[in-house]
């Protein structure tokens, strides 16, 4: 019965932690997410529900870039990098609310402010160059 119990809340914790960091919009919206919310891993094969490590990630957006040229390497370079940095302006405003550390908290506000001024220029990019209208 013990056993039962314990399994029951593994997979409680489980399923939350796994909704909460699928809900989180960068995630949610990255281009390596699937059609359920689901990392694909290029490594072992799309559609697949193993999770990708943070450098497997950066080897699969870095990977899209390859073999690409002019407009076609710029678009998917922005394509690539407003996710990205959406992700590190997330991180950065949990740190905010987690970290006790002065040192952190100014890296956070310095990761925020960079990384927004960057994104509104990538999305402003976006539409002058590519006719794209992101979110």
């Amino acid at each position: 019965m013990n056993k039962q119990i314990i399994f029951v809340i593994l997979a409680l914790i489980v399923g939350f932690v796994g909704g909460m960091l699928f809900t989180t919009p960068a995630l949610r919206n990255h281009p390596m997410m699937g059609v359920a919310g689901n990392i694909q891993n290029p490594h072992i094969g799309m559609g697949s529900q193993a999770p990708m490590t943070g450098r497997q990630m950066m080897e699969a957006m870095t990977l899209k870039l390859k073999d690409k040229s002019g407009d076609d390497f710029d678009a998917t370079f922005i394509e690539q990098m407003i996710p990205h940095h959406q992700g590190a302006v997330e991180m950065a405003q949990l740190a905010l609310t987690s970290s006790k550390r002065p040192e952190i908290i100014k890296l956070a506000n310095d990761i925020i402010a960079s990384q927004q001024k960057e994104i509104e220029q990538m999305r402003s990019w976006q539409r002058a160059w590519f006719g794209i209208n992101p979110q």
